[in-house]
């Protein structure tokens, strides 16, 4: 809901995150009053503050290559209870190439935050949208020694996803569609090293 101003988003937000707050109606005209001074808040003080905008190609350049920083970490620290959360999109602004990461530690992979991008900023977008490597990420993916679920870190629009029924339903499409590539993926390294 981070940058949301549509008051039903954030609504929906807090009524799973906390269902007691429709519990009764004064509870209820109270946090729909808050949630209301928050989002004019925002509007106010902190939207016009936000210069956001796609990094060029020098700015591009500039920005650190965060792989280098996980790649010391888990050299340096062998426990089992650490691991990494692979962020596809991120991945594929700053992999070198996309994917890498995950040949090189997926035995350490914990989470997963799958979405797409346009190549140059953080979307998140669901799986095909964009121009994410899905193939090379799903030949590096640690099929055999992952045993988490699929994340998607998505963000749907009210213009492309109407209905959230809608959104589910191609979110969970983007889910089959990921296991399939990953397992078929899986399937042909094994048969490529026979």
């Amino acid at each position: 809901a981070l940058g949301s101003s549509d008051p039903e988003l954030i609504w929906n937000y807090l009524t799973r995150y906390d269902p007691a707050i429709t519990s009764d109606e004064e509870t209820r005209t109270l946090a729909g009053r808050l949630v209301q001074c928050a989002l004019n808040f925002y509007h106010d003080f902190v939207e016009p503050t936000q210069h956001r905008h796609s990094p060029d190609e020098q700015e591009r350049r500039q920005q650190p290559r965060q792989p280098g920083h996980l790649d010391y970490i888990l050299e340096n620290l062998d426990s089992p209870s650490l691991g990494f959360c692979y962020d596809s999109s991120h991945d594929f602004l700053v992999g070198d190439p996309p994917g890498a990461i995950l040949a090189r530690w997926g035995s350490r992979l914990c989470i997963t935050h799958l979405s797409d991008n346009d190549g140059l900023s953080d979307k998140h977008w669901l799986p095909r949208r964009g121009k994410g490597d899905w193939e090379r990420v799903a030949q590096a993916f640690p099929v055999d020694s992952f045993d988490g679920y699929l994340t998607l870190e998505v963000l749907p629009t009210r213009e492309e996803y109407p209905s959230s029924d809608q959104f589910l339903a191609n979110g969970i499409g983007s889910l089959g569609w990921l296991s399939k590539l990953f397992a078929r993926s899986s399937r042909s390294a094994v048969q490529e090293s026979l």
